[in-house]
């Protein structure tokens, strides 16, 4: 196995369970995110796969085969489309969640396969990975769950060649707040109606979202907050490419945000 791991840029031996290898012990492999109503919840799109990953890919360097690291890969919503990926010739999908990689595995449609390899660890290990594996890393909807993002990102680097690329999508402040005003607006509007248009259910779902924008404002002036839910972060832009490119200069390697 150590041999078939240091192909992978993994520098140390691994378990392996049911086609995914283990770099922490698959007991302690779980998160807060495990739940069998994620995608739904999570408005997750495996359709919109094979679209998604070319939004990514088109960010990587030139060459055509192309050794990607995905971070966070969740149920499979980037692995799928990467995996199908004429450009992608090496694909190492981790998460942190056994259950996770487990939806994944299942929804890969030749896996196990030559391209595509599925490790449960914790990215943030510096010593998990070569120096310069990688051509690219790829993290869809990740960085807001990681509570210290910027040792995370320079830990990220260590993976990846002089040249290479991480791509992160990411939500945005400036984004939420504008759902929110608009959602409130609606809702404001469709209580007046004589013939409303939202259920229960919408309403509920609505709110919701008006809780979160207002929680992120919360965080704001008490970061202790951040232990406490799901999503530790909720980027200004500018803030966010001002971090982008002070971690960037400060070692090789290029960090684009999308």
């Amino acid at each position: 196995m150590q041999t078939a791991t240091r192909v992978l840029g993994i520098e140390r031996p691994m378990r392996e369970e049911d086609d995914i290898l283990y770099a922490i012990d698959p007991i302690d492999a779980h998160n807060w995110l495990d739940a069998q109503e994620y995608d739904a919840h999570h408005a997750v799109d495996i359709e919109g796969s094979h679209h998604l990953a070319d939004v990514y890919v088109r960010y990587a360097p030139g060459t055509k085969d192309l050794s990607v690291l995905e971070v966070g890969c969740g149920s499979g919503n980037l692995t799928i489309g990467l995996d199908a990926n004429k450009r992608v010739k090496k694909l190492v999908a981790c998460d942190i969640s056994r259950q996770m990689l487990t939806l994944t595995r299942d929804r890969l449609p030749s896996y196990p396969n030559a391209k595509t390899s599925l490790v449960c660890a914790d990215i943030s290990d510096q010593a998990l990975f070569s120096e310069g594996a990688f051509d690219a890393a790829f993290g869809n909807s990740l960085l807001h769950h990681i509570y210290d993002y910027e040792q995370f990102l320079l830990a990220l680097k260590h993976t990846i060649r002089p040249g290479g690329v991480i791509v992160f999508s990411e939500p945005c402040q400036q984004g939420k707040s504008l759902i929110s005003f608009l959602c409130a607006m609606l809702m404001q509007l469709d209580a007046l109606s004589d013939d409303p248009v939202f259920s229960a259910h919408d309403c509920v779902m609505i709110q919701a979202l008006l809780d979160i924008n207002r929680r992120e404002v919360d965080v704001r002036h008490d970061q202790s907050l951040k232990l406490q839910w799901e999503d530790k972060h909720c980027f200004d832009t500018k803030a966010l490419a001002d971090m982008a490119h002070d971690l960037a200069v400060c070692r090789t390697g290029v960090i684009q945000t999308v």
